[in-house]
């Protein structure tokens, strides 16, 4: 038997090594793709049994290959950059053929520029690349023909069936009385990196970026297209690469508003223009638009950059000379490419500047004007494009900073989520990302910060900082000191850039000093009942993990990637805490690292993450109170949700469910309290809140005597597909609330009903604002938590998780454990380490100082 056993697991060692990936292998230099596959001959042998060319024939020179690897391939190349050929991109629209009577106005853009044209201006001297679906030959909208189109595909046609690719193009640079575009008499250039049925891969990205590196006369490109993606690093680095050349990117940032933390990259990187959708008539922000902020930094960060009408907006369709209306963020992208490619134009006749990216955003927001609205929807806001030309005729290269100034108390709601409250005397500070736009050139260097203010508010900052390609950006932390004076105070933070002609630049320069002006409101700590700690340190999402959707009734999105953050897809969460007068800080680090003593309540919501012991001791220590929003946690429908992805040839599987109930219930331990896990749904109690449903949610296992335990009518999902669900004649129990001399706990069962993202109910802010006031005073709303739901015996309902140690696909992605590259089967612990290494305190001085 020990013999067959053997046999059958060098069957599957096999079965696995020959399993076939679909990779990018990158190399230092650019050559031949006949002299990099001899390169990969050489380490693998000859093509054909351990791997593949997944290449197409390229004549122009290329520092990457796609190749089909096998898994012990892969790992005989692990000396290499092995990245996985992926792309989430897809082109940003809904549906091409809209009804006009959908739109409450039709609007052709491009009919804005009307006064730059008359200015002299069209564009002519600028050259623009459209990365799309294609366009067909001899379109009406560009009787001069596209000085190029190139098809990097697998198709084998240039045709653009699918009509995203043409719309673009005539945003652009159509020619139509109907629906002009912006740069009418720019040159145009199409590569077709899209399939009509919407299939790319991120090395036919790569193939088009590198041909326009080699080529080098492209001003612009426009990238109508969008995921959630932001770590794919092949495409990260392709793009860092074609700013560094001189090109403007533009980009959309996503259709999936109004909820936040919906950016899509690649519009949400730092060097990339980001362009949200607006609405026609008002200049409002469209509600499809995407917002929030970039979840790849973590702190908050500027984007989008700008809007552009995204509703209603008319363009070229591919099999005729009329014009029709869509819209989305597609369609408000190619507007401010446009726009980009007059300033360039403008800049070229002028001959104030050559190639510099960090001018044309410089002119592009001098140029725009902002509505109230927040700046994480709409960024500078809508660009004239005539303000914009005649900045770039008269430019001189400069440094500024986004947003030009952070004045906390005054610009609110621009500056919300971060205005909505003060700064806590003694307490923790607000964090922010400071983007550098360098006008200097291509490289540069933040190399000093002096901060002028009086000694209530400290300063602390992440310098020196590179800046490259013509843009960075740096963390600051503001706070005020413990005896800190109330009321308004306000500083500059002084920045000093260094770039010179040693650095590429098109200025020399010994450096710049540049002012950030700051007021920030400081108040008083509040009542500790008031203080409320949001766990952020324990949620994992897409990407890098897996992590499935917490509502597994939407069908369309596979993957949990908004950032579960009270400033993104829980910002609503947040204002209403916020209005009824509550304090929350957010905490990104080790919960051992703080003092909760300081709180009334710690708030643990979707978390997915490892809690380790220290922290489970640092909760309980002092008699923390909780409040716990839990999710789905079921094996099966887990297994259910593994998926094989056609780009890369892998099987994506989840590392955890909705929430870490395992994890949960140590936390709970103390109380009694335990999660049972599944996936339940159903209506909840009207007191909740009218029309709040329990969408994909653990019921709540244990809870002992005294406790509340409130009990609804659930179905439990058994399957991912429709219908999937049985029904469950017993009630359900889905919230706890316990208080006992551990302290007190409140237990929810899902986030549903307190989630933006896709909420297919109603929100539950009654249970939310009951749930947090006996958690922080112990008070009893009986609308809630009624006396009957009062627990005469201990709650024992069906099996609770098995307490197994994580699994090591677990461990890859928690924060807990070394799973840095190239990764090991079993990570080993990681060391935690409290506060920010790499920030440094800033040096104060007076008020009203200056270095100019």
């Amino acid at each position: 038997a020990s013999a067959a056993m053997r046999r059958l697991l060098l069957c599957a060692a096999l079965a696995a090594a020959t399993q076939t990936e679909r990779v990018l292998v990158r190399f230092d230099d650019y050559a031949s793709s006949e002299k990099h596959r001899a390169t990969v001959s050489r380490k693998l042998g000859p093509e054909g049994r351990h791997w593949a060319s997944a290449d197409r024939r390229r004549r122009h020179p290329t520092d990457f290959l796609a190749l089909h690897l096998t898994r012990g391939a892969r790992r005989a190349l692990r000396t290499f950059r092995v990245d996985l050929d992926r792309s989430t991109l897809k082109p940003l629209w809904r549906n091409l053929t809209q009804a006009q009577a959908r739109y409450k106005v039709i609007v052709a853009p491009g009919k804005e520029a009307s006064e730059t044209w008359h200015h002299g201006e069209r564009g002519q001297n600028s050259t623009i690349a459209i990365f799309d679906t294609g366009l067909r030959s001899n379109h009406p909208h560009f009787p001069k023909q596209p000085d190029e189109r190139i098809n990097w595909t697998s198709e084998r046609t240039l045709a653009d069936t699918f009509g995203h690719g043409t719309f673009i193009a005539s945003v652009v640079a159509g020619i139509s009385e109907e629906c002009p575009g912006f740069a009418p008499s720019s040159s145009l250039r199409i590569h077709k990196v899209f399939t009509n049925q919407q299939v790319s891969y991120t090395s036919w990205f790569l193939d088009a970026f590198n041909y326009l590196l080699y080529k080098g006369d492209v001003d612009v490109i426009n990238l109508s297209v969008g995921g959630p993606d932001f770590a794919d690093r092949p495409f990260g680095d392709k793009v860092k690469e074609i700013v560094a050349s001189g090109i403007t990117l533009v980009s959309a940032m996503g259709n999936d508003g109004p909820a936040w933390g919906t950016l899509n990259a690649p519009g949400d990187a730092v060097e990339v223009i980001g362009v949200g959708a607006s609405e026609a008539d008002s200049g409002r922000v469209a509600a499809i638009s995407s917002r929030g902020f970039p979840l790849g930094d973590r702190i908050p960060r500027m984007k989008p950059d700008y809007v552009a009408p995204g509703m209603g907006v008319l363009g070229a369709i591919p099999g005729g000379a009329s014009c029709s209306p869509n819209h989305g963020t597609s369609v408000a992208s190619p507007s401010v490419a446009g726009v980009a490619a007059l300033v360039v134009s403008a800049a070229r006749r002028a001959g104030t500047s050559i190639k510099n990216p960090a001018m044309v955003r410089q002119c592009l927001n001098e140029a725009s004007t902002s509505t109230s609205e927040s700046m994480w929807a709409q960024g500078f806001g809508r660009i004239n494009s005539l303000k914009a030309v005649q900045c770039a005729e008269t430019y001189t290269p400069r440094v500024t900073l986004v947003p030009p100034s952070f004045h906390l108390e005054k610009d609110c709601p621009y500056l919300s989520p971060l205005c909505d409250q003060p700064l806590i005397r003694g307490g923790l500070p607000i964090s922010f990302n400071v983007t550098v736009l360098n006008g200097l050139g291509v490289l540069g260097r933040v190399t000093d910060l002096q901060w002028a203010s009086d000694s209530s508010l400290v300063v602390e900052a992440q310098y020196p900082v590179t800046l490259w390609p013509f843009a960075g950006a740096f963390a600051v932390r503001i706070r005020a000191s413990p005896d800190a004076s109330i009321g308004v105070h306000t500083g500059k933070l002084w920045v000093r850039v260094d770039s010179n002609e040693k650095t590429c630049s098109d200025a020399s320069s010994d450096g710049r000093w540049v002012a950030w002006e700051i007021s920030v409101e400081i108040a008083a700590k509040p009542d500790k009942r008031k203080r409320l700690l949001w766990d952020a340190s324990h949620s994992l999402t897409y990407p890098p993990s897996f992590s499935p959707r917490d509502n597994l009734n939407q069908n369309a999105d596979l993957l949990d990637w908004n950032g579960d953050l009270p400033y993104t897809n829980f910002r609503g969460l947040f204002r209403r805490l916020r209005s009824r007068g509550y304090h929350i800080d957010v905490w990104y680090e080790d919960l051992s690292c703080i003092n909760l003593d300081e709180y009334g309540a710690l708030l643990l919501v979707d978390a997915e993450d490892i809690y380790s012991q220290d922290e489970i001791q640092a909760v309980h220590a002092g008699g923390t109170s909780l409040f716990i929003v839990a999710d789905w946690a079921d094996a099966a429908l887990r297994e259910q949700a593994r998926f094989f992805d056609d780009n890369t040839q892998v099987a994506w599987e989840p590392a955890v469910g909705g929430a870490n109930v395992v994890e949960l219930n140590k936390v709970l331990k103390p109380f009694d309290v335990a999660l049972g896990g599944g996936a339940w749904e159903g209506a909840l109690p009207q007191a909740f809140g009218a029309g709040s449903r329990f969408e994909s949610g653990s019921v709540i296992a244990r809870a002992p005597v005294g406790s509340y335990v409130v009990k609804t009518r659930l179905e439990k999902r058994v399957s991912l597909k429709r219908g999937g669900t049985v029904k469950v004649e017993a009630p359900q129990a889905v919230l706890a609330a316990v208080s006992s001399d551990k302290g007190r706990a409140v237990v929810f069962g899902d986030t549903g009903c307190l989630d933006d993202w896709k909420r297919t109910g109603r929100a539950c802010w009654e249970l939310l604002e009951a749930s947090v006031a006996f958690a922080v005073s112990g008070v009893r709303s009986p609308a809630i938590f009624p006396d009957g739901a009062r627990l005469q015996e201990p709650l024992v309902i069906g099996e609770v998780p098995l307490d197994t140690p994580p699994s090591p696909l677990l461990k890859k992605y928690s924060r807990h454990y070394d799973a840095s590259p190239p990764y090991v089967a079993d990570p080993p612990p990681k060391p935690q380490v409290c506060g920010a290494r790499d920030m440094r305190a800033v040096e104060t001085r007076d008020e009203g100082w200056s270095p100019v």
